[in-house]
């Protein structure tokens, strides 16, 4: 079978997996639906890559993406509406963005063997969208249980690790390949900071909606310096622009939090 075909398929049979997940919410523990979901899921997803590489462990990482994403909806699907067409919508958004995660993959894949590949800035580019997408769908179903701030913060920095490490690994294939111990410390020290951005939101007044937003426009302002650095581009220029997109959210923030 062509990888195309694989791509495919794969995709197809993650989105029947996570509609029959949804259908056995109503009888079983979501927990138990979570842990089978991510069960087959990466079964699935092995079946796809695991003839591509040689280590487990770059294996694992290889299918973060496709995985993250199929989470991220799944725990989602509660706050979306309830309307048939609405529910369509996000099935076919999730097909999508499975198969879009699965190609940009092999792109990173086909990099690590090769390192300069036409295709990888688009892949680069577009797999930092879905990583934020997937931040952001994670935190919004963690701000709509109105935790406790401090375990909000903890589950931020949870979700946050694997993403942020994905995204600085992806960043790291394109010139010479980082040490573990950097890509461990750069995510460690992103998703503490989102983990303390989350804790003081959790204060502020605003809505789910508006929290995860404004987390989100952060996790790109950290994740946009630090994987430019990583590639050694952290120029004066490049570092004045991303903290700027930081102070407007704050501002926004500030401005949106008082007139409403």
């Amino acid at each position: 079978m062509s990888k195309q075909k694989k791509f495919i398929l794969s995709s197809f049979l993650l989105t029947i997996v996570f509609i029959l997940a949804q259908i056995s919410k109503s009888f079983l523990s979501p927990f138990f639906i979570s842990f089978f979901l991510i069960f087959l899921a990466s079964l699935i997803l092995f079946f796809v890559f695991y003839s591509l590489v040689s280590s487990v462990k770059r294996l694992i990482l290889l299918i973060t993406l496709p995985l993250g994403l199929l989470l991220a909806v799944n725990f989602f699907y509660n706050l979306w509406p309830s309307a048939l067409v609405w529910r369509a919508i996000l099935i076919l958004f999730l097909f999508d963005g499975i198969y879009a995660s699965v190609l940009v993959t092999n792109i990173f894949l086909v990099s690590l063997e090769f390192k300069k590949v036409p295709l990888y800035r688009a892949a680069f580019t577009i797999g930092f969208i879905l990583i934020l997408l997937e931040l952001f769908l994670f935190y919004n179903f963690i701000f709509s249980f109105k935790f406790y701030p401090w375990t909000n913060a903890f589950l931020i920095f949870l979700v946050s690790w694997p993403l942020l490490f994905h995204f600085f690994w992806s960043a790291a294939i394109s010139e010479k390949e980082a040490d573990n111990q950097q890509l461990i410390m750069f995510s460690s020290v992103g998703s503490w900071f989102l983990s303390q951005l989350g804790l003081a939101i959790s204060f502020w007044p605003v809505n789910v909606g508006l929290a995860s937003l404004y987390l989100v426009s952060f996790a790109y302002v950290l994740g946009g310096m630090i994987q430019a650095a990583i590639k050694g581009k952290l120029f004066q220029r490049t570092f004045w622009e991303y903290f700027w997109v930081g102070v407007g959210s704050l501002v926004a923030l500030f401005l949106l939090t008082t007139i409403f």
